[in-house]
């Protein structure tokens, strides 16, 4: 935007210029309009090209974006399962010393009984 600002300024200064100039100097003059306009037109294709470029881009930040929020929520499950599995666990853990315990106990009254 500012190179076209630029070469319209330019542009302007040059035909402006032209009234007083000869004929050597405003077929010069004109040529280098004519380079500032194939410049201006090739700036401009640039820059559609790059501003699709940058589009592209956006779409696959935003798909990526939504790709790393289903992650997040599958990993925030998964913690979830992960401390209910551990608390079942420890849970079962405590479960089997009591049982182990009891079973202790269990032999240590037959053992009494028998004699």
């Amino acid at each position: 935007m500012k190179r076209l600002i630029t070469s319209l300024a330019v542009a302007i200064v040059l035909v402006s210029g032209l009234a007083g100039c000869g004929a050597e100097e405003r077929d010069q003059l004109k040529s280098q309009v004519a380079d500032l306009q194939q410049q201006l037109a090739t700036t401009k294709s640039d820059l559609a090209k790059k501003e699709t470029e940058l589009s592209t881009f956006r779409n696959d930040l935003s798909a990526k974006d939504s790709e790393l929020t289903d992650l997040r929520t599958k990993l925030q499950t998964a913690e979830a399962a992960q401390t209910q599995l551990d608390a079942a666990n420890t849970e079962l853990t405590q479960v089997k010393t009591e049982r182990d315990t009891l079973a202790t106990e269990l032999d240590t009254l037959k053992k009494k009984k028998k004699k």
